[in-house]
């Protein structure tokens, strides 16, 4: 896989991306798009990159319309990631309500086919260049039903299990240890460490529920 950036992209952009996949990075001149994933075949993916200022321009000119229709024309698959806060919106240029914004991201979406992404930050934008591609190879992939997990009849085990990779018997073992979810979500970073077979990731999520 390849990755190629145009070379009119903002300079910190292009480092931020180079950093975040290393060696498959190039930097040129595009036609279209402003991130070009090579995945061979010919089935390749183009990104059109957004800021929220620079949404709300292109839509008063109609020009992300016009560049969704020429990716969609030429690759595959095609998408617009918009990254930054609404609220950074500098309204004195750029006057746009929310009706207009979520209309023009429906529109886009649904009427020209070209998914819209909106992330706040280039941490979150990175890494839904990362999903794109993830989803993308998946795509033949036939779709397994999911595992949807039970109630559990105990109330307070059913709160716990709502935490992402965490089970219902980890969960009572939690309860075991703490009594209640309160307990386990003040519960001190030794006192998790001393859960036998508690995950990390897991340890992780609690400490970001205190």
């Amino acid at each position: 896989m390849k990755i190629y950036i145009d070379d009119r992209e903002d300079d910190k952009r292009i480092k931020k991306i180079q950093d975040y996949f290393p060696e498959i990075c190039m930097v040129k001149r595009l036609d279209v798009g402003d991130i070009i994933i090579q995945r061979g075949g010919g089935d390749d993916i183009a990104i059109e990159v957004k800021t929220v200022n620079d949404f709300v321009n292109s839509i008063k000119n109609r020009r992300v319309q016009k560049e969704a229709l020429q990716m969609k024309e030429k690759y595959p698959h095609s998408y617009i990631i918009i990254y930054g806060k609404y609220s950074k919106i500098n309204n004195k240029y750029s006057k746009i309500t929310k009706k207009q914004w979520w209309s023009n991201i429906t529109s886009l979406t649904i009427r020209y086919h070209v998914p819209v992404f909106w992330v706040e930050n280039i941490n979150d934008f990175l890494l839904q260049i990362e999903n794109i591609i993830n989803t993308v190879n998946k795509e033949t992939e036939p779709i397994e039903p999911p595992n949807v997990r039970d109630k559990n009849s105990n109330p307070f085990v059913n709160v716990l299990i709502g935490i992402s990779n965490l089970g219902p018997k980890m969960a009572r073992k939690l309860l075991d240890n703490f009594q209640t979810p309160g307990g386990v979500f003040k519960a001190t970073d030794e006192e998790l460490n001393n859960i036998k077979g508690l995950r990390k990731d897991v340890k992780e999520e609690i400490k970001r529920m205190r």
